[in-house]
């Protein structure tokens, strides 16, 4: 085990990163311009003739499809055909490099592929910016103040106590080519991803792990495979286990998923969350064999996906009886509750079909809202989770504000989780990346950014939920996420409970945590030393609790990584079995409400079982990831991720780094 220890620093703005067209190795930075703050990738090893960098898939340059691995982003998702060329010129053209290099400078570990130095070099056959090297530009926040804001916060971190991979990897050695973990990774992970498989009974026109709906299960891992994970996991994991998502592909398209979820319960882990489409909970029995007959028929028809299609489908599934589903859906959801799901994730993009028909191909919104009745029923929590589309549920029209947002489904969303909290616990908006499958025409230029969506909760929610009340993360990195608790208080009004300490430091799973970053006031004796306080002449004294500060000392590293864990763990808890819908079979009056979300009792006295229970369902969470692809791969974001996959050859990968370059 690794000599670990804690870690608190503001992050570098000055990163490495790779080229987003050849895939090598190259020096980034986050520079402002207009306002707005830009990721700026320096290239000094191609020429800009290998490939294009706005299309949401990128042409390999040499014709259909280019598997890379690891050895660079352009060639790992590098699909179709023609000639390689670069779009955009000028300034600051779409595609193509611009010439500002505001700051130059190559990050620290960084090498030109070119000439081989670590700093500034003048060899280059790329064209535009700084030296020679070609430049290219991906948006980071519209708002620079914002940036700073989240900027400012320091990141806490405790490295994985086993590195995986050591030394080169194909040659390699640098940052993100040999991921595994390995020695230069900076924080262990919270959550990891089990792909238990790769099949689907959906199509969705949006999709990181480009699930199919045909394949009947080959290669998927059997339950004595997952065990072996689970034993593996165990043992990489600190004193606390990991926390698991189990998903896919769509993991209820497995018969033996309740065995798999009891399985990694009788193993010692304390969270698994069910990443899933919602179709096998609403009722829809059959998963994968009825999804892939359905785009057999549709590829067969020559239908390539549009909404007429989806609602002669869901036509043609209530004329057969599909429709209703509640028993089943209800069945299967407290099996699930039984087999030890601890909370259900959501594919739910917004409130009106158009969205899904959109985004998935077919009209869904009935689906997600009986999934979500039966998890009610089964008192199993759900957390809803919105792929965020420029042009579909935010910035629809043209321009931005009001007028771009006629349809308002971001507090449209939010709205219908604040009628259900009962069974809904939170939301967790994630902006669209262009990595896996992404529709043809959508490129980075279309990205919205995490900024973005909470200035659109502020101005969607009527100010009710602010931008400033959303807050960075202590442990990992300020610009992956997103995350702030709230209260909805009995007058209707919504209150944020994260504490003048968590404002000041980033949102963390303690207030220890932030406290440790340097804040000058303490507020219990357990807290970390602050040197520049008056009373903290020796680090080693024991805690004055009446004094301004504390004096205790640093936290322990095993107890950030249990808390950070038990964050997530108890976030998005359900208090009891909700009550359903008086009338079940009604579907007129939508949303529909959760008895046990209503607000409290006109009364000014509640017993204690009341008052927690009470609590519990009316707090929520509003959180929201922005991942990275291809064109905004931060290394020093991947060194501090804390979402992780685990591949079968039992390595563990940074979430973007393996979807942009490892899957």
């Amino acid at each position: 085990m690794r000599n670990v220890g804690v870690v608190n620093e503001i992050c570098a703005r000055r990163v490495q990163s790779v080229c987003p067209v050849c895939g090598s190795l190259a020096s980034a930075e986050y520079a402002v311009r207009n306002g707005a703050v830009y990721f700026d990738v320096y290239c000094g090893a191609c020429g800009g003739n290998s490939g294009r960098r706005d299309g949401g898939r990128g042409d390999g340059g040499s014709g259909g499809r280019s598997d890379g691995g690891a050895g660079g982003v352009g060639g790992g998702h590098s699909e179709g055909s023609g000639g390689g060329h670069s779009e955009g010129s000028g300034a600051d053209g779409d595609g193509g490099g611009h010439g500002e290099g505001s700051g130059g400078g190559r990050g620290a570990g960084s090498k030109c592929e070119s000439c081989g130095k670590r700093d500034e070099c003048d060899k280059s056959n790329g064209r535009g910016g700084k030296n020679g090297r070609r430049v290219f530009s991906e948006l980071a926040s519209e708002d620079a103040a914002a940036f700073e804001r989240f900027m400012a916060m320091p990141s806490m971190t405790v490295a994985p106590r086993t590195a995986i991979t050591a030394g080169a990897v194909r040659g390699e050695s640098e940052c993100p080519l040999h991921c595994g973990v390995c020695e230069n990774h900076m924080m262990t992970a919270c959550c990891v991803l089990l792909d238990i498989t790769e099949r689907c009974d959906q199509r969705c026109r949006w999709c990181f792990a480009r699930a199919e709906a045909d394949g009947g299960g080959a290669g998927e891992p059997t339950l004595e495979e997952i065990g072996r994970w689970y034993d593996r996991l165990i043992e990489l994991g600190e004193e606390r286990p990991f926390n698991i998502q189990l998903s896919g592909g769509e993991p209820t398209v497995r018969a033996d998923l309740p065995e798999i979820v009891a399985l990694g319960r009788a193993k010692g882990f304390e969270y698994l969350q069910l990443n899933t489409n919602g179709r096998r909970l609403a009722g829809q029995a059959g998963g994968g064999d009825a999804g892939a007959a359905y785009a057999r028929q549709l590829r067969a028809a020559g239908v390539s996906g549009g909404g007429d299609a989806g609602a002669a489908y869901a036509r043609q599934l209530r004329a057969a009886g599909v429709s209703g589903g509640g028993d089943a859906g209800a069945a299967y959801a407290r099996q699930l509750r039984a087999a030890g799901v601890s909370v259900v994730y959501l594919q739910f993009d917004g409130m009106s079909d158009s969205v899904y028909e959109n985004l998935r191909g077919e009209p869904l919104l009935d689906v997600k809202l009986r999934a979500i009745e039966n998890c009610a029923r089964a008192g199993l929590p759900v957390v809803l989770v919105p792929t965020i589309v420029k042009g579909v549920n935010i910035f629809e029209s043209e321009g931005a504000g009001e007028a771009a947002n006629s349809s308002g489904e971001i507090g449209k969303m939010i709205d219908f989780m604040l009628a259900n909290l009962g069974a809904v616990k939170g939301i967790h908006f994630q902006p669209a990346s262009f990595f896996g499958r992404t529709p043809d025409g959508k490129s980075e230029s279309n990205r919205v950014t995490m900024f973005a969506v909470m200035n659109e909760v502020e101005r969607q929610t009527g100010g009710r939920i602010r931008a400033s009340d959303l807050l960075p993360i202590t442990t990992g990195h300020p610009l992956c996420c997103f995350c702030a608790n709230f209260m909805r208080e009995p007058s209707g009004s919504l209150t944020s409970m994260m504490s003048k300490t968590q404002r000041e430091g980033g949102a963390a799973c303690c207030d220890e945590m932030t406290r440790f970053s340097g804040d000058s006031c303490c507020e219990d004796a357990n807290a970390a030393p602050d040197a520049s306080a008056p009373c903290c002449e020796d680090a080693n004294a024991a805690p004055d609790v009446g004094d301004s500060c504390c004096c205790s000392p640093a936290p322990d590293p095993l107890m950030i990584v249990r808390r950070d864990r038990d964050f997530v763990l108890n976030k998005w808890t359900a208090a009891n079995e909700a009550t359903p819908p008086q009338d079940s079979n009604s579907r007129e009056a939508e949303p529909f409400r959760i008895h046990g979300a209503e607000p409290a009792p006109n009364s000014d006295i509640m017993s204690l079982d009341e008052a927690l229970s009470w609590f519990q369902n009316n707090m929520f969470t509003i959180s929201g990831m922005a991942f990275m692809d291809r064109s905004n791969l931060d290394a020093e974001r991947l060194k501090r991720c804390r979402v992780q996959y685990f591949t079968p050859d039992e390595k563990l990968i940074p979430f973007c780094a393996y979807n942009t370059m490892y899957r």
